[in-house]
This record gives structure tokens, C-alpha cells and sequence, in this order.
């Protein structure tokens, strides 16, 4: 008990949360051509079969199925995070005038 908690310590000391840099559009434009690019495209496949070897473990182990699905699970995160910053996101060029809020038409009276 006293080395898991030990063990828990040494993780705390070394992993501490810091607020992330921004994310623009210009670093999603970098990542795009990052991931085009030979070496990226060469990552892309190992990321590929990765998930594919993590989702074949998942089928193929009933025994530690918890684990595995979460592990499949994560992974399959980290992917679609790494897709989601290489998207451009489009700002609208007009301010927006009226109900922004979803539910605000239900507020207002007839």
C-alpha cells in the first residue's frame, strides 16, 4: 500500500495541470500541412494501425475487456482531438443581431 501511494505521489509531483497556449487558425493551417506532408502522412498510418490494433485487442481479449475498451477509448479520443485542431474554424463576419440564446424563443412572449 505504502509504494502504490508513493507511486501516486512521484505522478502528482510530475504531472501538473497548466493552462494551454491558444490554438489559432494559423497553427490548424501548420498542423493541415504538417499532416500532408511525407512524415505526416507516414504518422497518419501508424496512427491508423494503432487504432485499428487497439480495436482488434478489444475483440480479442474478453478477459481484460474493461481495460482494453477503455484504453480503445482514449486513443480513439486523442485522434479525434488531433482532428479537431487541424480544423479551420470560420468566424462569421457579421455580428449577430437578436436571439442568440437556444431557448430565449421560449422566454419571449407571444
Amino acid at each position: 500500500m505504502k509504494n502504490r501511494w508513493r507511486q501516486w505521489k512521484q505522478f502528482r509531483q510530475v504531472l501538473q495541470w497548466s493552462e494551454p497556449p491558444g490554438w489559432t487558425n494559423e497553427h490548424a493551417a501548420k498542423l493541415q500541412s504538417f499532416m500532408t506532408s511525407e512524415v505526416g502522412v507516414t504518422l497518419r498510418y501508424h496512427l491508423r494501425n494503432l487504432h485499428i490494433q487497439n480495436c482488434d485487442r478489444l475483440i480479442s481479449s474478453p478477459a481484460d475487456l474493461a481495460y482494453h475498451a477503455g484504453h480503445a477509448a482514449g486513443f480513439k479520443s486523442a485522434l479525434a482531438t488531433l482532428d479537431g485542431m487541424a480544423s479551420i474554424v470560420s468566424q462569421p463576419d457579421e455580428q449577430v443581431v437578436g436571439v442568440t440564446d437556444d431557448l430565449e424563443w421560449m422566454r419571449q412572449s407571444a
